[in-house]
């Protein structure tokens, strides 16, 4: 055994299969971000920097000049809320989308209703264009769950 060149054995990741050495899996450093745990936690931090921004008396100080993209800050921000929310449920169904823009809409809602408590005014237009965003971020999501998941029917029932 000494006297057998090293490239005879296999590294112990490479063991053989029925058709050959098995491969080992390339490494992905941010797989994490794939994970249920991370949407959940992403989600979080969004929706608290989305209520955070929304209830601010002045947002032109933080966001300066991207304050007058507001409108598509509106959509850019539920898209994303509403995309983490179904990866957070993890589940690709209708029910999950229809909950996730639900959810959205509820919280763009609340906050449209809460802005003159700080100074601000209520706009609908915000809120329709929240509703939109959300309803884009939570069809790709699902689709994109439902892409994954090739072999698997996407599930429409509430668990």
């Amino acid at each position: 055994d000494q006297d057998e060149p090293e490239e005879l054995h296999p590294l112990p990741a490479q063991r053989q299969g029925r058709d050959g050495p098995l491969i080992p899996p390339k490494p992905r450093p941010l797989r994490w971000l794939l994970t249920r745990q991370a949407s959940i936690a992403l989600l979080s931090v969004v929706m608290l920097a989305v209520v955070g921004l929304s209830l601010y008396p002045h947002p032109e100080r933080i966001l300066g000049r991207a304050n007058l993209y507001d409108k598509a800050g509106h959509f850019a921000a539920y898209l994303v809320l509403a995309f983490l929310a179904v990866r957070a449920a993890g589940r690709a169904g209708l029910v999950a989308a229809l909950a996730a823009v639900a959810g959205c809409a509820a919280l763009g809602g609340a906050i449209e209703l809460l802005q003159p408590l700080v100074g601000r005014h209520r706009d609908l237009l915000d809120f329709l264009i929240d509703v939109g965003g959300s309803a884009l971020g939570a069809a790709a999501s699902a689709l994109l769950i439902a892409r994954a998941r090739p072999g698997q029917r996407p599930s429409t029932t509430a668990r």
